[in-house]
């Protein structure tokens, strides 16, 4: 997950903000937000269930339209069938 965190915060030219431990249908994961080049933010979230690394991000162009309410009904959407 570190690996993944990295590689997407180096792809906006950001740096870390906040990122916190979270589990997910019972599987780690983390929540990350970055500032990324140009005042962007990147929501981030990382969810490894047993072989697989699921990555979802958001990208907003400013703190101002940085929704953090749909982000997490983004965030919330996503489902592990199966895993």
């Amino acid at each position: 997950m570190d690996s993944a965190r990295d590689n997407s915060i180096r792809n906006v030219q950001g740096s870390l903000i906040a990122e916190k431990q979270i589990t997910v249908d019972g599987h780690l994961g983390r929540e990350i937000e970055a500032r990324a080049r140009d005042d962007r933010f990147l929501d981030m979230r990382l969810i490894l269930a047993k072989d697989r690394l699921y990555v979802l991000e958001v990208m907003s162009t400013n703190e101002r339209n940085r929704d953090s309410k749909n982000i997490q009904k983004f965030f919330g959407s996503f489902k592990l069938n199966g895993t």
